[in-house]
């Protein structure tokens, strides 16, 4: 039984610096990162990234890249092509983006898909899908990039000797012979072969030889076939003879070279051939590959109607009752010191932060002995023109005048009471009572008996006294397996208690290979159910005050940076219980301290900014929750419904905890994506604006944009204005006339959030 061909195969490279010479199949060609010159007998192409082209059958090519690239090479077979449409074989193709660009964009899209359905190879279709895929490029290129054929250089074969050509193509298996080719064109041998050299530049048995040896190299490369029955059905009279042939033209016998073939070690046929100069390759870096196929393709929202395994969920919500509410929260933004508020840029993100959350906090963990470093030091003046106290003013009016007010974290069993009371009576002299009544502390509980806890009654007692309507909270003492509270009546002094969420890599052993992260969700509300127990235990009613927490199971970049978690951190947000009043965040990640040694990343909280005014992706959440309507009229797994007046809201998440235990391949290859159904009933009808937010990790994602432009040194302002400018969720908008009913099908990629708003405008 005869082996299929093989149709088409990908390969994936980083090329510096290659030629490759002729072969009878199409190359597909897509930049997946970086730029590369391409060089062909047509001419010079440069290629930047996510620009396709293609490579004609039978065409010399070169390759040449200053930097390191990533190619995605789809060699297509003439099996695939050739014995399905014949018109192939005269069309020449040269895909010129600037002519059809959005058949461009749609070619490289589905290269992209080609090439994750060969990598994952995950279904019984893929084959067919891959295929179907292919089919569609070049319909594309049919209708929108065919190229006039090159003429040939030679002169036109005359009547009879192109006779003779056609009957020898015919007739190549037979034992043909040149006094037979010339009794049948009526004239001698000897006229015959001077002219059949004269005008092909080779003479008959030449010729004859090479018309067979292309067909048995084609079957040997494509079938199954013994190659002692190939080359005798091809006119050969002897294997020994083929053998040398092949040898001196491919390096290589024809056993070795099909078996190279057929595992992948022998992309085609021509590299088998010494190449005209030692190519110039180098590794493919695995991680950045899958990163760039997993940022979903143009052709990906219309994998549903391509039957692609992807999970489903059909979700129709009400909208005429109300069964919970979206309730607000407190927000504490973290700066680490006073002195950080002396910087511009610090002053930018927390004023545009204000245009976002119109109530927040600034939390300071200055310890008061920094605070007072400078304050015994003594001039020599009566009446000091210095004062100790000078940035620390400057950070607190800068805070009052932008109507922010402060949380400070003191530590009583380490410090001085009476420097407390300096530090908020200077500050009521200089901002005045009102404004500093509108302060918070926390007092850092210590671990430990009643008397380790008796500072802190102190300090509680002196800022109730000092400034009685400010709020007062204690700090848990927490570590990895327990949570201990200090003393109950000390609590119930306090008007919050500030805990902290336990990252997934801290409460498991991810070293064991049978482990697997519990959802992000289920880890929030375990530990939550904890500490709200403790607290229904000793029959206390405080506040909560969740001061650090975060998305992350694994902390090295390489894992969790390139992962997009935009449906895990509103997910986050939305499912946190009543008794969480507040919530803590990071300014920016340089006051976080995020890389923290190398390749390691801190993950026991998140921040807002990058750097200046560039956007972290919990700053768009946070924007797209403060959008959601109060009232919800319906919920489900991964998807909540909200209605104010004739405003209509669906928020759907993907959420996927990410596995620190998985690379980044295996996250791509197992498939995350998911489609949502959507059936809305819309009355009265008429006509609906519709406005769709989408953000996931082609749309919006920080570190898509940093992909994009990449440089191992900072990015210039003009580059981080351009970055910050496109890391943003994308909103589309239309109307449409809607009689009772709206469907729609939404692809989600992993972590992806979407948020859908019809308003009614007109009957």
């Amino acid at each position: 039984m005869n082996e299929q061909p093989e149709e088409f195969s990908v390969h994936f490279v980083n090329v510096i610096n290659q030629k490759f010479t002729p072969e009878n199949r199409i190359h597909l060609i897509l930049a997946l990162q970086g730029e590369i010159t391409l060089t062909q007998e047509s001419g010079v192409t440069q290629l930047r990234q996510n620009q396709p082209q293609i490579i004609n059958a039978n065409s010399r090519w070169q390759i040449a890249a200053a930097r390191d690239n990533i190619l995605a090479i789809i060699s297509v077979s003439p099996f695939l092509l050739f014995n399905r449409a014949g018109e192939f074989k005269q069309t020449a193709f040269n895909i010129e983006e600037h002519r059809a660009p959005t058949q461009a964009a749609q070619i490289a899209g589905r290269i992209k898909d080609i090439a994750i359905l060969w990598l994952k190879k995950n279904s019984e279709t893929w084959r067919l899908e891959a295929i179907r895929n292919l089919l569609d490029i070049f319909c594309l290129l049919l209708q929108n990039f065919t190229a006039p054929q090159a003429m040939p250089l030679s002169t036109p074969l005359s009547a009879r000797i192109n006779k003779a050509v056609m009957l020898i193509k015919e007739r190549y298996r037979e034992d043909i012979t040149l006094h037979q080719i010339a009794s049948q064109l009526h004239v001698t041998s000897a006229h015959l072969s001077r002219c059949f050299t004269a005008e092909t530049g080779m003479n008959f048995r030449t010729f004859l030889t090479d018309v067979r040896f292309e067909h048995a190299v084609k079957e040997i490369a494509f079938t199954a076939r013994p190659i002692g029955q190939i080359v005798s059905d091809n006119g050969f009279c002897s294997l020994h003879r083929f053998s040398v042939l092949f040898r001196e033209r491919y390096g290589m016998s024809p056993g070795g070279w099909r078996r190279g073939i057929r595992d992948g070690t022998i992309a085609s046929p021509a590299d088998a051939m010494p190449p005209e100069a030692p190519a110039q390759t180098r590794d493919v870096n695995s991680v950045m590959l899958f990163s760039c196929l997993s940022r979903v393709s143009p052709s990906a929202q219309a994998a549903v109607n391509r039957h692609l395994p992807v999970k489903t969920e059909n979700i129709a919500p009400a909208f005429d009752s109300e069964i919970d509410r979206i309730r607000p929260r407190r927000y504490v933004i973290a700066v680490g010191s006073f002195n950080e508020l002396l910087k511009q840029h610090v002053q930018q993100q927390l004023m545009a932060l204000k245009t976002l959350l119109h109530e927040f906090q600034v939390e300071i963990a200055d310890s008061l002995e920094d605070i007072f470093a400078l304050h015994d030091i003594y001039t020599g003046e009566p009446n000091p023109t210095w004062s100790p106290w000078s940035n620390l003013d400057i950070a607190c009016n800068f805070l009052k005048h932008a109507g922010l007010s402060v949380v400070i974290r003191l530590s009583p069993a380490g410090e001085s009471l009476d420097r407390l009371e300096q530090f908020i009576h200077h500050h009521i002299l200089l901002l005045g009572q009102e404004y500093v009544q509108r302060w918070t502390f926390i007092l850092e509980a210590a671990k430990g008996s009643e008397p380790a806890n008796e500072p802190a009654v102190k300090w509680l007692t002196a800022i109730r006294r000092m400034l009685p309507g400010s709020r007062v909270g204690l700090a848990l003492a927490q570590s990895q397996d327990n949570i201990t509270l200090p003393d109950v009546e000390l609590l119930r002094q306090t008007d919050f208690i500030a805990f902290s969420l336990i990252p997934n890599d801290r409460t498991a052993r991810i070293d064991v290979p049978e482990y697997r992260p519990q959802d992000n969700n289920k880890v929030i509300h375990q530990q939550m159910k904890r500490i709200i127990a403790l607290l229904k235990k000793h029959r206390l009613r405080c506040q909560l005050y969740l001061q650090s927490w975060g998305t992350l199971t694994g902390n090295t970049l390489t894992i969790n940076g390139l992962f997009f978690r935009g449906a895990l951190l509103m997910d986050m947000l939305l499912s946190l219980p009543a008794e969480v009043t507040m919530m803590g965040l990071w300014l920016n990640s340089e006051q976080q301290n995020e890389v923290c040694a190398n390749n390691l990343i801190e993950n026991n909280s998140l921040s807002l900014f990058f750097s200046a005014t560039t956007k972290r992706p919990v700053f768009h959440i946070l924007a797209m929750k403060a959008r959601l309507k109060e009232r919800i009229s319906a919920s489900g797994p991964g998807w909540i419904a909200t209605r104010h007046g004739n405003v209509h809201q669906l928020l759907l998440l993907n959420s996927v905890t990410i596995n620190p235990q998985l690379s980044i391949q295996q996250h791509l290859l197992n498939d995350y994506s998911k489609c949502f159904r959507v059936r809305l009933k819309l009355s009265p009808s008429g006509t609906w604006r519709i406005k769709k937010w989408v953000f996931d990790q082609k749309n919006g994602a920080l570190y898509h944009q940093y992909g994009l432009h990449p440089t191992r040194y900072d990015r210039d302002e003009e580059t981080m204005h351009y970055i910050s400018q496109r890391s943003e969720p994308t909103l589309s908008v239309h109307d449409e006339l809607i009689i009772q009913e709206w469907t729609t099908e939404i692809m989600m990629d992993i972590n992806a959030v979407c948020l859908l708003e019809l308003t009614r405008i007109a009957n």
